[in-house]
């Protein structure tokens, strides 16, 4: 199925056509890592802020 929601998809080379028929591209999972300590970092200081205004 079309993450689109335009169809089905039947194997790789169905895939990559329709990849370059919608102009997207397949995620690579190493570049949701950076977003994700970027978002726990940040996420640790805004506690760490709201922790010290509370004391």
């Amino acid at each position: 199925m079309s993450p689109l929601g335009d169809g089905v998809i039947d194997g790789r080379y169905a895939r990559r056509e329709h990849m370059k028929r919608t102009n997207t591209r397949e995620v690579d999972p190493s570049e949701f890592k950076a977003t994700s300590e970027q978002f726990q970092s940040t996420r640790a200081e805004k506690q760490a802020a709201a922790d010290a205004w509370k004391a």
